[in-house]
């Protein structure tokens, strides 16, 4: 739970519909109904019954307390069944809510709630305005403790302003460290975002390139290569010949590493010139 957040601001009362049924129909249950069962993070939503062959499934807390509010189809399971149906009270905490909701507690009304953030390997880097900076400590632990997969909150600082296209960051939450490893389509790629420029987001744009447009017996040129995306994959796919290059040192120095620990040596060759002489060479 992020510091100076009271434990008092996450709690939430809720109050569903469960279903007492015997546990051989469990498995029955779940399969046909499992869209319309509880899901809330670290709420388990089939409680077992002592002493009662039984077990109590959670319903969605959107169907409400009333049993005629629930769908026709499993009111029809429950009439049939004879399931007996009462309501449980639960009391939820910061453990409980979803990312979005936790946000929603600690930033004031009229400041934008970021809605996303792009991650990089074990690293989630936003991009937050003036507002959102405020409480930029309690957003990042707040991604961190919400995303398994996040050991590293950063927040992007100023403007792009050198020719390498990288930016300045900021540590909100987590380690302090830049490097991590990407997988793109299976393939493995090391990173250090601080010093290069690396965008998730143009994956889908890389396959649909390599998939369209690369052939076994074609030789690419990738003038502005970074680290390799879209050339090691070019590779590994198509067994496409690569001449990849970029004129950031430290997009050559990971280049070269991604290429040896991809296996693509024998097809792709690594340059680090200005994309002109490239060219001319």
């Amino acid at each position: 739970m992020p510091n100076h957040c009271p434990q008092s601001i996450y709690k939430k009362s809720l109050t569903v519909l469960s279903c007492n049924l015997p546990v051989k129909l469990i498995g029955e249950f779940n399969k046909r109904f499992k869209e319309k069962l509880l899901h809330v993070p670290k709420v388990r939503n089939v409680i077992g019954l002592e002493d009662t062959g039984k077990k109590k499934i959670l319903l969605s807390e959107k169907f409400g307390t009333q049993k005629d509010q629930l769908p026709e189809d499993l009111q029809k399971y429950i009439a049939e069944k004879e399931v007996e149906v009462e309501e449980h009270h639960l009391e939820l905490g910061y453990e409980n809510i979803s990312c979005q909701e936790a946000l929603e507690k600690i930033i004031p009304e009229g400041i934008i709630i970021p809605s996303g953030f792009e991650s990089v390997g074990h690293i989630a880097h936003l991009n937050l305005n003036e507002d959102q900076m405020k409480y930029k400590k309690e957003i990042g632990k707040i991604i961190m403790d919400k995303t398994n997969s996040i050991r590293t909150v950063l927040t992007k600082v100023g403007y792009i302003k050198n020719v390498y296209r990288t930016y300045d960051f900021e540590v909100l939450a987590g380690e302090e460290t830049f490097e991590t490893t990407q997988a793109e389509d299976g393939v493995k790629f090391d990173v250090d975002v601080s010093k290069v420029y690396w965008c998730s987001k143009l994956a889908q744009e890389r396959t649909r390139v390599i998939d369209q447009f690369f052939g076994k017996d074609d030789v690419v040129c990738d003038m502005f290569c970074g680290i390799g995306p879209l050339s090691v994959r070019a590779a590994k796919a198509k067994g496409v010949k690569v001449l990849a290059n970029d004129l950031n040192p430290e997009c050559y120095h990971y280049l070269r590493r991604n290429i040896v620990n991809n296996k693509v040596a024998d097809l792709v060759l690594p340059y680090c010139m200005d994309a002109r002489e490239f060219v001319k060479h």
